[in-house]
């Protein structure tokens, strides 16, 4: 069995395109979501720690929930190129190549899981405290975790096998 990913249909000037540009939005928005974090935070981000600011804090977290919106859709779209790519890599079926296709398109349900946290963290700055949504906060903001470091993970081992020229 073969997997397959949309960004596979375009043709290698626009998928080389898209690495590239997505490559250079990333780390932009990135930089731009460090500085807000580090000028409305606390050091340690965690789902108690951000409880913890509430109401205090309650416009900064807002803010910081509306502003990652923008670092979602970089790192999905980033993410999702990288293991197309690091797919790209391998022979069609094999093992490496299908894992970096399905975490590709994981990279779609690490969306909806960071974009219902943050739904829950504004909720819960707008004074809706309740258990049930900040457990909810808590699972989310662990959920994801995983997807991040697995798709993180594997383009960047791809990479540097690539690198050395091992594959």
């Amino acid at each position: 069995m073969t997997l397959t990913h949309p960004f596979q249909t375009c043709s290698p000037e626009t998928f080389d395109l898209f690495l590239r540009g997505s490559r250079i939005v990333f780390w932009t928005v990135l930089a731009l979501f460090a500085y807000v974090r580090h000028s409305s935070m606390p050091r340690k981000i965690s789902p108690d720690a951000i409880l913890g600011m509430l109401p205090d804090k309650a416009g900064a977290v807002g803010f910081w929930a509306g502003f990652d919106y923008l670092f979602m859709a970089a790192y999905t779209f980033f993410f999702s190129i990288c293991c197309v790519w690091a797919a790209g890599q391998f022979l069609p079926g094999s093992f490496w190549y299908n894992l970096g296709i399905a975490l590709a398109w994981l990279q779609i349900l690490q969306l909806l899981l960071d974009m219902a946290e943050n739904y829950c963290m504004w909720q819960l700055t707008l004074g809706k405290r309740d258990a049930a949504l900040e457990r909810w906060f808590r699972f989310l903001a662990k959920a994801k975790i995983p997807l991040f470091v697995s798709a993180a993970v594997y383009a960047l081992a791809v990479s540097i096998l690539v690198w050395v020229k091992i594959i």
